[in-house]
């Protein structure tokens, strides 16, 4: 391990040797800094723009790097010109520079040649690299690039699970299907095996076969031939007054005359008829089975009296404990299919994608981290090298394992520079497949590491606030490779603050809820009740603010406070929804930008019962029922007074008739757009609330189908079943499938803190960063710290208890990166809420307020959970008053708002305008055709599917 310091950060001194680190804080301008080492190595080094590559980790972030680098490249032309010297690192630049005309020539020279520049996304770069060199790595040149592959991932479930439990004993099925032991759970394991393609997947010992059933077989045909006899006795017995109320319910009567036993007899007597009916013994045993068992009926008896006894008391014993004994035997066997199907899937992955040369975007990087081991990697390597000479690395927290080893390998060897920006305290998006692990590596291989301190996002005293909160651990990220240098104000930005009515409030306002004001008694508040309360307080304070800014009262510097002003940071799409709720009950007009799955809105499920309706356009059920859904628009009068008119509803019919012939002629968007037109359905919904929204959806789903129909190659029928799968919730969820966003102006924001990452906003309330760590998962995913952090699958193994303590250090410290991110996204002020809330003693907070100073890898989740209880003991809130003392007033403690008042209608001054829509009909006179095109109309229906249906449902 090398040693190393950290420098801070200085752009015209940073070294362009070798491999170097620099952690970029939270708003202290890392873009502003990739352009000006980009002009360095232009300038000093003078390398071709095309020489100097550019990553980064999405397709937004390459454009707006683009742009950033292009506008900084036009900053130093003028500034080398001699028309602008307000740029104290251009003007030094150009100081160092020998010739400033010939660094107005390259300057000019890479302006006109920006086009060339190679700045791409990192599967943009890894796609170049396959295609330019498929010769010498192994790869095809009809390569089909594929936005998703759920109906891969599917189509490989269905067939092991067929091929694993047709055969199967009945037994063993059905216990399966009750474990969840079903398609879509392992359609779900793929995609984590395909999303973190570098596990190591637990346990490797061999697994048992299935038991044997003859024994329970028998035992339960002996009980199924005596039931009919047997059962008025067992009834019998099992309302004797011998047996204990507490076990089998009281014998005493209610008003109608029935006791709770008899009650429950008649329940579990159901159980036992319809079990017994089956021509085999149902697993698992229905809940109730035990009652009949002679272990538990003389585990019943009240003191001093007699037991009684039955052979099929007897009978149910030996099938209880023959059930229990092969059922842990089934779920030895369950785990050990999972294992081969994790093991063998990733396989027939690859296979199936090579037969058809698809690749996924996860596919162009692990392609060419394999291509670069291989044999002729070093050719391709060394090809590359001169080709780039240097390589600046954005959002280099976000790396993985593949792609540090293609940077390492193109970059790491020699002198050249390989920059790598980033963050690690913003390190967020493990479930996308980054590894924050692979960064930690890093910091142990680079030349230098340099820090970026300077903030020119925050006021000072939130800046500060911050610190404070942070420094309250020594591993306030819980890694030691991860530092916590302190952000410091920039001395030459002015940041406006928070005015409230001529005062200046505190930065960072925590809300304490010590308890449910309308619970009758004290105690922990649930966090189902504490996601209530909290949203009505975020809805309280944001209809203050803006109902003081539309007064005056409420300003930021000069400018009042405003709904676009505004953000609500959340960790799920759930909680999204339940502060949307509120603030629209107060009438503040609010914005979504969540991971939401489109395929889970109404919209949707109107999608489907169209494309059904017009897939077959002769069924008049399916018909009047998309006419009363909010496409078409009507109403139940309007509905009848159709059916009552023959000639409408047969015009009804024509149309229906007629989208499904554009649908085959043209396609599925070409169709629904005619659709939306000639039914008006844009004006229709924009005269409700959340219009806006369901047009949004509606074109989105529109988009979706079309692309799917086109790279599966789906007819009619075969769209509309892939729309029913979609809707299906345990169906495997896209990023692609995420909702888009509708307009937001002049609205409040409200979105994941995984999606505010790289935003800013003058005010930010975080109302859920209480949540807790998950301890409780059957499969966990962690780093195996003495076997270099590798990445481990556990889905059962021995020691899996151990490795659900590594895994909750993870969840933990990224809890922690979590509300980093969000308390950096404000500019002037944020609202933290906290409270006594049930499981909150492994959150962030828990940590940083009363976390240990010295922990395990392994202890320190429940290190914090204890010391936790220990400070709630003493009192919380005082810990979190202490804070205020800290921050020199930058933190303020203070209970949340519960109530309030709504927002009045704000009148807009502006009139929304609408583009005229063309409605005439071009005439064709004639035209030169072929046959195809003559019977592309004609209904043949070619997409139906080659086999019967088959359901793990059944």
């Amino acid at each position: 391990m090398r040693i190393f310091h950290h420098s801070e950060f200085d752009p015209l001194r940073c070294s362009l040797e070798g491999m170097n680190l620099i952690e970029a804080s939270a708003g202290t301008g890392k873009t502003h800094t990739i352009g000006s080492l980009f002009l360095r190595l232009l300038l000093e080094r003078q390398l071709d723009i095309g020489q100097i590559l550019v990553v980064t980790f999405t397709q937004a972030a390459t454009e707006e790097l683009k742009e950033r680098i292009r506008a900084r490249l036009k900053e130093a032309l003028e500034v080398f010109s001699g028309k602008r010297f307000a740029d104290e690192f251009l003007e030094a630049l150009g100081r160092r520079i020998i010739s400033r005309n010939l660094a107005m020539v390259l300057v000019e020279s890479a302006l006109r040649r920006f086009d060339e520049a190679s700045i791409y996304t990192i599967h943009g770069f890894c796609a170049r690299i396959l295609a330019d060199h498929a010769f010498e790595m192994g790869e095809g040149f009809d390569v089909r690039l594929i936005t998703q592959e759920d109906h891969l991932h599917e189509r490989l479930a269905y067939d092991f699970w067929r091929n694993k439990l047709y055969t199967a004993p009945p037994e063993f099925v059905s216990f399966a299907v009750s474990r969840k032991f079903i398609p879509p759970l392992l359609t779900r394991l793929l995609k984590d095996l395909v999303t973190w393609p570098d596990l190591k997947v637990l346990p490797e010992d061999p697994f048992p076969g299935l038991p044997d059933l003859v024994p329970l077989r028998k035992k339960f045909l002996e009980m199924k031939r005596g039931w009919q006899t047997w059962e008025q006795e067992v009834r019998h017995l099992l309302l004797s007054p011998h047996l204990s109320g507490n076990r089998y319910g009281s014998l005493k009567k209610d008003e109608q005359g029935l006791s709770r036993r008899e009650g429950l007899i008649s329940i579990i007597f159901a159980q036992m008829n319809q079990w017994i009916a089956r021509p085999w013994p149902l697993l698992p045993l229905f809940p109730h089975f035990e009652k009949f068992t002679s272990g538990y009926v003389s585990k019943s008896i009240r003191k001093g009296k007699s037991c009684p006894h039955h052979e099929f008391f007897e009978l149910a014993q030996a099938v209880y404990d023959l059930s229990t004994k092969m059922q842990e035997q089934m779920d030895a066997y369950l785990l050990g299919l999972k294992v081969e199907f994790a093991n063998v899937a990733r396989e027939e992955l690859e296979k199936e994608k090579s037969e058809h040369n698809l690749r996924g975007y996860q596919d162009l990087v692990l392609r060419t981290m394999k291509a670069l081991r291989g044999k002729r990697g070093n050719r391709v390597i060394a090809s590359l090298r001169k080709r780039y000479k240097a390589a600046l690395i954005d959002e280099f927290h976000d790396t993985d394992s593949a792609q540090y080893f293609i940077f390492t390998s193109l970059f790491g060897q020699d002198s050249r520079p390989l920059l790598l920006v980033g963050d690690p305290k913003q390190a967020i998006y493990a479930f996308r497949g980054a590894d924050i692990f692979a960064y930690l590596r890093a910091t142990s291989e680079v030349d230098k590491r340099y820090t970026l301190s300077t903030n020119w996002r925050s006021e000072p005293s939130l800046i500060s606030a911050v610190n404070t909160l942070f420094r309250l651990r020594q591993r306030p990220f819980l890694f030691e490779e991860i530092d916590y240098v302190e952000a410091v104000p920039s001395s030459k930005q002015n940041i406006d603050h928070l005015e409230i009515n001529g005062d200046r409030v505190a930065p960072l306002r925590f809300w304490y809820l010590e308890k449910d004001p309308e619970a009758p008694k004290d105690g922990s508040i649930s966090k189902t009740r504490a996601r209530a309360l909290f949203a009505r307080a975020v809805a309280c304070e944001v209809s203050r603010l803006i109902r003081l800014g539309r007064a005056g009262g409420a300003v930021i510097g000069e400018n009042p406070v405003k709904e676009k002003d505004i953000a609500v940071l959340v960790r799920t799409n759930e909680e999204a929804l339940i502060v949307q709720d509120q603030l629209r009950a107060f009438n503040i007009h609010t914005v979504l930008y969540t991971g939401e799955n489109v395929f889970d809105t109404p919209q949707a499920w109107e999608m489907e019962q169209v494309a059904a309706a017009i897939a077959t356009p002769e069924d008049p059920y399916l018909v009047r029922g998309v006419l009363a859904t909010e496409i078409f628009g009507l109403n139940a009068i309007e509905l009848l007074e159709l059916e009552q008119d023959n000639y409408k509803w047969e015009e009804t019919i024509l149309r229906f008739r007629e989208y499904r012939r554009m649908w085959e002629k043209s396609g599925f968007m070409a169709m629904f757009y005619r659709l939306l037109d000639r039914e008006r359905t844009f004006e229709k919904l924009l005269r409700f609330p959340g219009g806006e929204r369901k047009i949004s959806n509606f074109l989105q789903l529109s988009e979706l189908i079309q692309k799917v129909s086109l790279e599966q190659s789906l007819g009619i029928n075969g769209t509309v079943a892939w729309l029913a799968r979609q809707r299906d919730p345990d169906a495997p969820r896209s990023q692609e499938h995420q909702l888009r966003l509708e307009s937001d102006e002049e609205a409040v924001k409200i979105l994941t803190i995984h999606k505010s990452k790289g935003l800013e906003f003058p005010i930010v309330f975080c109302p859920y960063a209480w949540g807790g760590s998950d301890t409780k998962r059957e499969e966990v995913r962690f780093h195996l710290p003495d076997r270099g952090s590798q990445f481990v699958y556990d889905m059962g193994s021995l020691e899996i208890e151990r490795h659900r303590s590594l895994a909750a250090k993870e969840d933990l410290a990224e809890n922690i990166r979590l509300l980093y991110v969000a308390l950096t996204r404000a500019k002037t002020a944020c609202y933290v809420a906290w409270g006594d809330i049930n499981q909150t003693d492994t959150s962030a907070f828990a940590y940083l307020l009363c976390g240990p100073e010295h922990f395990s890898d392994e202890d320190v989740v429940e290190e914090t959970r204890r010391l936790y209880g220990v400070a709630k003991e003493r009192g919380i809130k005082a810990k979190l008053a202490e804070l205020q003392t800290l921050s020199n007033g930058a933190i303020e403690l203070s209970e949340p708002p519960l109530q309030g008042q709504g927002v009045p209608p704000f009148e807009k001054d502006t009139e929304i305008f609408f583009a005229r829509q063309f409605r005439a009909r071009i005439p064709s006179d004639w035209g030169i055709t072929s046959f195809s095109s003559l019977i592309s109309g004609h209904e043949v229906e070619t997409d139906l599917p080659d086999h019967d249906p088959v359901s793990w449902q059944e």
